[in-house]
């Protein structure tokens, strides 16, 4: 009994051998994704133009990177603003050796603004057609910003408030 055992293992383990000496080695890439866009939220009375690139690497369908963006926009009532995310971002293509694939896109980091400080975070989904690239999906970002008003005593004053713009999003780029 003990014999057969044995065998089944040793077996085993010489299947999987084999098949591991059968797959293709598993190479790292650089991979650079840059995208350009518009991110909307009518509730939030929030819209914006921003741009992205992230440079990082790549296993099979796996695109790991750090990113770096920069955008015009943000509250209506407000002046237009100027921010930076900088961010991690994670994408997954689904078939990647194919000339289209649909791919998926995480990215959570930081939003620095004028005065402000705060979390930037995407979820999108979209494709890939050889280098060009389009995802479309959702945003959300929190900052403390500074905001000056009347007081009720009539004076000119400053109030730090927390604002959450979330909304849709729309992009399109090049991966390489």
């Amino acid at each position: 009994m003990k014999s057969k055992a044995v065998l089944i293992v040793i077996f085993v383990f010489s299947m999987m051998l084999i098949q591991a000496q059968n797959q293709e080695e598993k190479k790292i890439k650089y991979s650079n994704i840059t995208e350009w866009g518009l991110l909307g939220s009518p509730s939030e009375r929030f819209i914006s133009f921003e741009g992205t690139t992230v440079n990082g690497f790549a296993i099979d369908g796996h695109n790991l990177g750090i990113g770096l963006g920069l955008g015009l926009g943000g509250d209506v009532d407000d002046d237009v603003n100027i921010y930076c995310p900088i961010f991690i971002n994670y994408r997954y293509y689904f078939n990647p050796l194919k000339p289209f694939t649909p791919h998926i896109n995480v990215a959570f980091g930081g939003i620095s603004k004028e005065r402000a400080m705060g979390i930037y975070s995407t979820l999108t989904t979209g494709f890939r057609s050889r280098k060009f690239s389009l995802s479309s999906g959702f945003f959300f970002q929190a900052y403390e910003t500074e905001i000056q008003y009347f007081n009720d005593e009539g004076d000119y004053t400053n109030k730090n408030e927390w604002k959450f713009p979330w909304g849709i999003m729309i992009k399109v780029g090049f991966s390489f």
